[in-house]
């Protein structure tokens, strides 16, 4: 994977808030990703990303979300 871990915490962060918080079946899916593609430290990082996304309003969850995209490595688009 190119793109950095980070920028998909930040994704599922925000997939996460846009239904309210995060539930077993969300949990199951970061882990089952983060096995899948080798990266210890996603759940740790989604949560962290969780604790700052959920103080910001609706513009600012957008601009975030609009940030992270960028990071998205372009040959990793489908």
């Amino acid at each position: 994977m190119k793109t950095n871990q980070n920028a998909l915490a930040k994704f599922m962060a925000v997939a996460i808030l846009a239904d309210g918080q995060i539930d077993e079946l969300e949990r199951d899916l970061i882990a089952e990703t983060s096995e899948c593609l080798g990266l210890n430290s996603l759940a740790q990082e989604v949560d962290a990303e969780l604790v700052a996304l959920e103080k910001l309003d609706e513009a600012e969850l957008d601009n975030a979300l609009k940030a992270a995209a960028k990071q998205v490595v372009k040959e990793e688009h489908v």
